[in-house]
């Protein structure tokens, strides 16, 4: 019984040794006919064609690359079929490489359902007649459109839901395509007979996850008991691995069909069955050994004889790679070179041209084994690189050339010979795809790794958002989110020591020394707080560590020459790519002042901003203000510097914030022709990223009372790449070559453009918002929105603002735009596609140039060479309040939707508001009313009674009436009035007008809401006194009889016999009036001379005359008494 037990157990064993050895080793295959892929042809040609009864014009279009026309869909194709409409669906393949009639062909193509979201059967019918093309196919000009007398090759049903991606369906066309092989191409026809909706697509789709129609052939393979072999030095090895994973990596077997697959081996345990040649082992434990083994296999079923092994040990932890303290590129697209370094796949490095590198500084020479690059694209395309090491960055030794590992976007490790070098730089060469762009996501260097294995980071894909608690600014200029004011920052104040450039051994005279170094060595010796002084002369900056900056300035240093137009700083770096004289990277709190910056450069300038000059040189920016990586710089101050001879930029504030550029001269640019030549200053924050709430966001930048001196400039200042927030003040801008200030069209929102000055740009604009060019997926387009352009003064320019390609939301606002007589067809403020700009009291005053508008509103084509984006007409713009006048026409209305015009005053020389048809727009003009309806007066009476036709008027007032009120009411509540040019509110009293004595000409003016005026004029005469009254009158003797009363003109005075004589003092009520006593001037007050009487009657006459010369008599009669009485006079 144990006999036969073991027997029965030993027989068990070797039964499970037999399965398992099966397992283990894949068996040869058994010779049976398999179908193995040889190629899959994209169509040459594929098309629509539609009719519709209802609508005969369909059948005569064409339908390339969609169906619906309307739609910026590329691709697809709506099929369906009833009563009045039909659609049918070309494609045709190019067959002349794979005519061998023993293959085998089938036809795929890509759909889903339609809105119907109704599984229905599409037939496939095969089309004679190859001739047609798929740019002018229409259903009047197909080949074959009745498909009713047709057999189809076949059908397939499509059942994929609406709400999924398309997918290939297939059908056999094998014996169609082997008879039309020696057509060397095949047509067919897709088609429904059903109602419901499918969606086929074309190779037009832009969607890298749709697939596209093919024609895929196959041969036939028999008898093949032949496995696969190796080749010779094949192996399988890791080309990344971690802490818990290990990416394997084997090179393609060989076989005399074609290999299938692979099988993957984990410690002798089958892991995976592999299609490709990689593979992505996780979930492994640190510092653990693992051996792998792979098998090739074909399509039979045989497999090699012999697998390649790979024995590794997990890393027990994640490898750090060396520290790169500077990187640098040849050029950029706006996808600048620190990208490279942030840890992230989202961002990236990007060059157009054969020959473009990223440079990496590792600051000293160090041990490097192997470099890891990231590729953006790399799922789709391979790129051809080299990689070059240096001590000097100037002697360069090539250490790889090759291409990328294809499909695949993480961090792959390039292994280098070991080698000790300072610097690393990377290569590009052009991709697979055809492209010319260098495209890293990220790259870093490592030391050797011990084993001899490459282990690289695993990189993450990270979008951008902001950080949590983020708030959006909500005003543009210098606020903050809340709205409140930014203050600028105090330049940096020196608080320690003076550090003079001739202690460190620079030379002031022009000669052949090398005075960075001396330079630099002043800047590294100084700590925070210390400044570099550089006295008056020419200090040559012949050499730069890296080839790209001669100067790198410091936190809390300044950097202070004696003299702006005698302390010069000259560099030789010339025609550098991203080089620059003076470079703030992640630096703060510098002043840099009272320099002349500029270069050895001496060729031929250049007017030419088409075509790049190509004597062109000198450094790309002279003075670099720039992040590192996430640590921007800030509380930078640039003052009285001038900055001449540089290729790109003269000054470039990137990535940072709170950088001051004030009094400092541009001009002298060496090229200003395309991809960023000629540029006065920069401010510019990374392409199409939003860095809100970053520490690298591009914000609270000013340039102010700055000159920028043309020609030798393309644009004075920019705004670009989605930064915000910032400043243009006070600025003399003059005889650019194109825009003079330019907010380039990159998204760049909420900022501030006031009180600068623009002449004589004929070739541009005063200030313009969007701008087309670039290359994509960097190439410019529409400006962000709520920037604020107000109070500038631009004179004699080909467009004062121009706004284009879809940029929103700008405010324009109090400028002056005048003068432009020598510049024909230009405008004041043109908007192409601006919706909701609004044009708000500007004046626009006395371009006579022929051609000329104030206010122009017109279509914008877009960016032809980017897909016309930015394309359209402009929306609810508003022009409202705006003075035009004197110019050559007023407003014109090309194009717009939703447009209003609100009391423009226009008054110019031609035509003044002019709307095309089809353009909708609301006009309110203003009142034409400069009339009274009421005019009162204090005092007095009008003469004639008013009547607002009616403009001259008198008006008399006594003497005593020194002083008048005026009440002018208009007609209109929109008019402005003014009297003797004092402003006055309708309705209410004038200030007091004194009045002379005699006439008094008032003026009237009222001015209606259209600038029109009309005078009210008003004569006021202020009377001489006709007082002849006396006041009182008193006599030496007697007592008046009736008592004294200015109106009693005759009185009697009895006076005893002895009064022999009397005197009289009259006094007058008007001071200016005349008193005579019978006959005799007497002074109004005094007393007059004695008067002798008789006895009896004595007359005496008072004469009282009067300003005005009329004349009152007062007669005093003195009875003198009987001669009996005592002459009390003697």
């Amino acid at each position: 019984m144990k006999i036969h037990f073991l027997q029965k157990r030993l027989a068990l064993l070797v039964l499970f040794c037999m399965v398992f050895s099966l397992l283990l080793v894949p068996a040869a295959g058994k010779a049976a006919d398999v179908e193995v892929d040889v190629a899959a042809l994209p169509t040459i040609a594929d098309a629509a064609i539609v009719t519709d009864s209802s609508k005969p014009e369909v059948a005569d279009a064409n339908y390339d690359n969609r169906t619906n026309l309307g739609s910026s869909t590329q691709g697809l194709y709506s099929l369906s079929t009833s009563s009045s409409k039909k659609t049918e669906v070309y494609f045709k393949f190019d067959v002349s490489t794979v005519s061998d009639s023993t293959y085998r062909y089938y036809l795929q193509v890509s759909a889903k359902k339609g809105s119907s979201d109704i599984d229905t059967a599409l037939q496939v019918y095969g089309l004679l007649n190859n001739s047609w093309q798929e740019s002018t196919i229409t259903w009047n000009t197909a080949p074959q459109t009745d498909l009713s007398a047709m057999n189809p090759l076949g059908q397939f049903i499509v059942n994929q839901a609406n709400a999924g991606k398309p997918i290939l369906y297939t059908v056999d066309v094998t014996d169609y395509v082997r008879q039309h092989l020696s057509d060397q191409a095949v047509s067919f026809i897709i088609a429904s007979n059903s109602t419901n909706s499918v969606n086929v697509y074309s190779k037009e789709n832009t969607s890298a996850s749709n697939p596209e129609p093919q024609l895929s052939v196959r041969r036939v393979v028999q008898s093949d008991n032949t496995p696969p072999t190796w080749g010779q030095n094949a192996a399988l090895k890791s080309i990344n691995l971690g802490m818990d994973f290990v990416q394997l990596t084997w090179p393609a077997a060989m076989d005399d069909s074609a290999v299938s697959n692979y099988k993957l081996y984990q410690n002798d345990v089958l892991l995976s069955d592999v299609k490709g040649n990689t593979y992505t082992v996780q979930g492994l434990a640190p510092n653990t050994s693992v051996t792998y083994s792979v098998y090739a296999g074909d399509a039979v079923g045989n497999y090699s004889l012999t697998p390649l092994i790979y024995h590794v040990t997990t890393l027990s932890a994640p490898v750090a790679p060396l520290q790169v303290v500077e990187v640098n590129a040849s050029s950029s697209d706006g996808n600048v070179e620190s990208n490279t370094l942030d840890n992230n796949l989202f961002s990236r490095w990007s060059a157009s041209g054969d020959g473009q590198y990223v440079m990496f500084d590792l600051g000293q020479a160090k041990n490097i084994g192997y470099v890891g690059i990231a590729f953006y694209k790399g799922d789709l395309r391979t790129t051809l690189i080299d990689i070059q090491t240096s001590n000097d960055a100037q002697t360069w030794t090539n250490v790889f050339t090759g291409n990328s590992r294809p499909n695949m976007v993480d961090m792959q490790a390039f292994d280098i010979p070991d080698t000790q070098a300072r610097f690393v730089r990377v290569i590009g060469h052009g991709n697979s795809d055809g492209s010319t762009f260098t495209s890293l996501t990220e790259v870093m260097i490592y030391p050797p790794f011990p084993s001899g294995d490459t282990p690289v980071a695993i990189v993450p894909n990270i979008t951008p958002t902001a950080p949590p608690g983020t708030v959006p600014f909500t005003k543009p200029g210098l606020t903050n989110p809340d709205g409140s004011e930014h203050a600028l920052h105090t330049p940096n104040q020196v608080t320690g020591a003076t550090r003079n450039v001739l202690d460190y051994g620079a030379n002031p005279a022009d000669n052949a020394q090398d005075d960075r170094i001396a330079i630099q060595n002043a800047i590294d010796a100084a700590a925070a707080g210390d400044e570099v002084f550089i006295p008056n002369g020419v200090y040559n900056l012949i050499t730069s560590p890296d080839g790209f900056i001669n100067l790198k300035l410091k936190s809390g240093v300044n950097l202070r020459g004696e003299s702006e137009s005698q302390t010069i700083l000259k560099s030789s770096i010339d025609d550098v790519k991203n080089s620059s004289v003076l470079k703030s990277s992640s630096q703060h709190d510098i002043l840099v002042s009272n320099l002349t910056v500029t270069s050895t450069w001496d060729r031929t300038f250049s007017l030419d901003h088409v075509m790049n000059n190509p004597a062109a040189g000198g450094p790309d920016s002279m003075i670099a203000v720039a992040n590192y990586g996430e640590i921007p710089s800030y509380n930078v101050t640039i003052d009285h510097v001038t900055v001449e001879r540089f290729r790109r930029m003269a000054i470039r504030i990137e990535n940072s914030h709170d950088v001051v550029v004030r009094h400092a001269t541009f001009r002298k640019a060496t090229d200003l022709g395309g991809g960023g030549a000629g540029y006065g200053t920069s401010i510019q924050g990374m392409p199409k990223v939003d860095r809100l709430g970053f520490d690298n966001d591009t914000y609270w930048n000013v340039v102010e009372d700055s000159t920028f001196e043309g020609p030798y400039l393309r644009h004075g200042s920019l705004i670009q790449n989605v930064a915000h927030n910032n400043e243009l003040r006070n600025n003399h801008y003059k005889n650019t070559k194109l825009d003079a200030i330019d907010l380039h069209g990159e998204l760049e929102y909420l900022n501030e453009v006031y009180g600068n000055t623009v002449e004589d740009i004929l070739t541009g604009g005063g200030v313009g918002l969007g701008n087309t060019g670039g290359t994509a997926p960097s190439n410019h387009s529409k400006t962000g929105p709520h920037n604020y352009i107000h109070d500038n003064v631009i004179r004699n320019a080909r467009e004062g603002i121009v706004v284009t390609m879809g940029t929103p939301d700008t405010l324009i606002e109090r400028n002056i735009i005048e003068n432009t007589t020598t510049v024909n067809n230009g405008v004041g403020i043109n908007i192409l596609n601006g919706p909701g700009t609004r044009i708000v009291n500007n004046i626009i005053r006395n371009n006579t140039a022929s051609g000329y508008w104030g206010i122009l509103l017109e279509h914008d084509n877009g960016d032809q060479n980017a897909g016309n984006v930015g394309a359209g007409d402009p929306q609810n713009v508003q022009i409202i309040g705006n003075t035009i006048t004197g110019n050559t026409y007023g407003i014109q209305l090309q194009k717009g939707t939703n447009i209003s015009v609100t009391k423009n005053i226009v008054n110019n020389i031609g035509t003044n508001y002019l709307k095309a048809s089809g353009v909708t727009a609301t006009e309110i003009w203003p009142s034409t009313d400069n009339t009274l309806s009421s005019l009162t007066i204090s005092a007095g009476a009008l003469s004639p009674v008013f009547d607002a036709a009616q403009t001259n008027y008198t008006l008399s007032v006594p003497k005593v009436t020194n002083e008048i009120l005026i009440t002018p009411t208009a007609a209109s509540g929109e008019a402005g009035i003014t009297v003797n040019g004092a402003s006055v509110d309708s309705g209410t009293a004038s200030t007091a007008i004194q009045l002379n004595v005699g006439a008094n000409v008032i003026d009237i003016v009222v001015t209606a809401e259209n600038s029109t005026t009309k005078t009210y004029q008003l004569t006021v005469t202020r009377m001489l006194s006709d007082n002849a009254n006396l006041s009182s009158l008193i006599t030496s003797s007697g007592t008046l009889s009736p008592g004294f009363d200015a109106n009693i003109t005759a009185y009697t005075v009895e006076v005893p016999v002895g009064t022999s004589k009397i005197t009289i003092k009259p006094t007058t009520s008007d001071s200016l009036a005349k008193v005579t006593v019978n006959g005799a001037d007497v002074v109004s007050g005094t007393t007059s001379s004695v008067i002798h009487l008789k006895q009896g009657e004595n007359r005496i006459e008072l004469m009282i005359t009067a300003e005005n010369q009329t004349a009152k008599v007062y007669k005093l009669t003195v009875k003198r008494g009987n001669k009996g009485d005592k002459d009390k006079d003697k």
